[in-house]
């Protein structure tokens, strides 16, 4: 997800001088995220960032950059204490928090706030929210906005006047699933029929917002709104993600949401959203925040050496300096002479194992300054995978007699398993057997044989199938095509296929039984390859330089060219100047024909051969072929061959 970071904003975090935009560029770039735009707006700076999906969770807030910034220039953060100007009073208005399921919601903290008055805001609030692209709404609204872009933590503000309340001045919020063929009409007035697996907010009439994605018009804060209910959440990435796809709605909460957030964010999104009010608003009323938390964030404790350190990131640390980054990351740790016991802000959710501490310090460290270093050399001996092994030895059989291998789709038009989502119709099913794609992938390879320049197609598969409920077979399949009409074609496939089958029994000291049918012979790899013993160690692979060219998507066209040449001039003579005429366009050209004839001037050779044309870039068309062959026609007339 990309984020617009404001220079200036980013500024007043710090009370020294952070590095300037140009070398802010390159320092995220280096060590964070690319930065995929820069744009001068007045006296600001704007940078578009782009943040991985592993640092969603903490980067995609002006707060999270500048932490970063601080870590990676060395400049301190600004000592920041929330200020406590709101008086512990007591609305009118009593607040009830009910949450259906803490895994859905595990942390919903909810604020009464009464004899507010809603209007402009400042000037200073204002330009920062359009800095970043964000149109000011109202100072309540805007609060919840500033709220996010500063820390990360969506918010949203009801309009408590348009709430239930029931006679004792209770007014209960609900965090549940909506009914069914409930509705609501977002704040763009788009209206949505709520399914039953969709979250809301409500209250004890109806819902009020789709947990984490949109609030809905029926409580929004307008001029004439006095007091409001604060609310910050904590939601479940995956069904946050889900009811947006659902609905069709995404928005900057839900995609903050999608990316996991720590719930310890939503009691400082809090502070934060009532400091500011207080400040616009000095004669608000604010109650006492309820926190429904049932299963507080825990802090995870990661226990790493420097060893383990220096072997992952293959440098040569010290225990001090290792101390001395951990501290500049502001992770808690404790030293243990060469052992570390750190602790993680509850904010990262993405640093788990030592691996990630480690790639943490690296960051800081300077992956630049990491020393190349030789493997040191491996004193094991390895041990052939016997399903890998055989495979392989039943490919190099095979590739040795002229197949070659194909890898068909795991999906066709029938079978047991069903897919749910499937990508076409005739790939609604996992494949119950390889021939059945062996036999398409015949007739296709036939029509190209010609650019292939084959008079037989022989090919192979080895992969898995699910002929049955619960059953996976691993299978190897063979099929050939002959090209050419043939009235023993038939009987010549059998014979083909059944010497193959022979030579990989031969191969492999076992007799190979399966299943024939048309020009395809099928068996069970997966039950043969229990009759075999476990192969032994055997030579290292080793790299081949061959090279592969991509397949042109675009039809090829034939041609056909035969013509009398004098005795003594070979196929190569002729097929030089071919080539040379025809150019890039000439995929593959065959000698199909020859033979001698005595003329009077004496004796005289015929050559026919095949030639294929196609462009990588375009279809051909016969007036571009017709040309070339004329081209090829006069040359070969010029040195006095006849061209027939």
């Amino acid at each position: 997800m990309n984020i617009s970071i404001s220079y200036n904003w980013l500024k007043s975090h710090f009370d020294k001088d952070i590095p300037n935009s140009g070398e802010f560029v390159g320092i995220l770039t280096k060590n964070l995220a690319e930065v995929e735009g820069v744009e001068i707006r007045g006296d600001d700076t704007i940078f578009d960032i782009k943040i991985m999906p592993d640092r969603g969770h903490d980067l995609l807030c002006h707060k999270g950059i500048a932490r970063e910034v601080s870590v990676l220039s060395g400049v301190p953060l600004k000592n920041e204490k929330r200020k406590t100007k709101n008086k512990k009073s007591s609305p009118a208005t009593m607040l009830r928090v009910f949450v259906e399921d803490v895994k859905l919601c595990p942390r919903y903290m909810g604020l009464v706030v009464e004899n507010i008055k809603v209007g402009d805001s400042p000037a200073w609030l204002r330009t920062r929210l359009e800095s970043v692209g964000q149109r000011s709404i109202n100072n309540i609204v805007d609060i919840t906005n500033f709220v996010m872009l500063e820390i990360g933590q969506p918010m949203h503000a009801f309009d408590l006047g348009k709430l239930a309340t029931n006679d004792k001045q209770q007014t209960t919020i609900e965090v549940r699933k909506a009914r069914g063929g409930e509705k609501i009409t977002t704040l763009d007035e788009k209206e949505i029929i709520l399914t039953p697996d969709t979250l809301v907010i409500a209250d004890s009439n109806q819902a009020l917002a789709i947990a984490g994605i949109k609030g809905g018009k029926d409580a929004v804060v307008d001029g004439a709104t006095t007091s409001i209910i604060f609310e910050a959440a904590n939601f479940n990435a995956v069904h946050t993600r889900k009811t947006a796809q659902r609905v069709g709605i995404r928005t900057d909460s839900s995609k903050r949401f999608e990316h996991g957030l720590s719930p310890s964010l939503v009691s400082d999104a809090m502070s934060l959203a009532v400091e500011m009010l207080v400040e616009l608003c000095p004669d608000a009323i604010v109650g006492e925040a309820i926190d429904v938390y049932p299963e507080p964030q825990q802090e995870k404790t990661i226990t790493m050496s420097v060893k383990d350190i220096n072997g992952i990131l293959g440098t040569t640390l010290s225990g001090d300096e290792v101390e001395k980054i951990l501290n500049r990351l502001d992770f808690k740790n404790e030293r243990r002479g060469e052992i570390f016991v750190v602790t993680p802000p509850l904010l990262r959710l993405d640093l788990v194992i030592k691996e990630d501490i480690a790639e943490e310090i690296g960051r800081v460290y300077g992956f630049d300054k990491v020393i190349d270093a030789p493997l040191p050399p491996l004193s094991f001996t390895p041990k052939p995978l016997k399903e890998y092994y055989y495979a392989n030895m039943i490919r190099d059989t095979l590739v040795a007699q002229g197949f070659s291998e194909v890898y068909t789709s795991s999906f066709q038009k029938e079978g047991v398993f069903a897919v749910e989502n499937p990508l076409a119709l005739d790939k609604a099913f996992l494949r119950k057997d390889l021939a059945t794609n062996i036999k398409q992938s015949l007739e296709l390879n036939t029509y190209n044989a010609p650019l292939l320049g084959l008079d037989e197609i022989k090919i192979f598969e080895i992969g898995k199938a699910f002929p049955g409920v619960m059953q996976e077979k691993l299978l190897c399949v063979i099929g050939i095509e002959m090209v050419k009409t043939n009235k023993k074609k038939a009987e010549i496939t059998r014979e083909a296929l059944e010497q193959a089958r022979t030579l990989l029994g031969e191969i492999l000291e076992n007799p190979i039984d399966g299943e024939f049918s048309e020009n395809i012979f099928e068996f069970d790899l997966g039950a043969f390859l229990d009759k075999l013993p476990e192969p032994k160690a055997g030579e290292p692979f080793t790299s081949t330089s061959t090279r592969y060219t991509k397949f042109s998507p675009y039809p090829f066209m034939l041609r056909d060219i035969a013509l009398w040449v004098p005795e003594g001039i070979s196929v190569d003579d002729v097929l030089s100047v071919v080539s040379s005429e025809a150019g890039e366009l000439l995929r593959t050209k065959k000698l199909f024909d020859v033979f001698t004839k005595e003329f009077p001037e004496g004796k005289k050779t015929s050559y026919a051969f095949n030639l294929v044309f196609q462009s990588y870039e375009k279809t051909l068309s016969d007036e571009e072929i017709n040309s070339i062959m004329e081209r090829i026609t006069t040359t070969l007339s010029a040195k006095s061959w006849q061209v027939r």
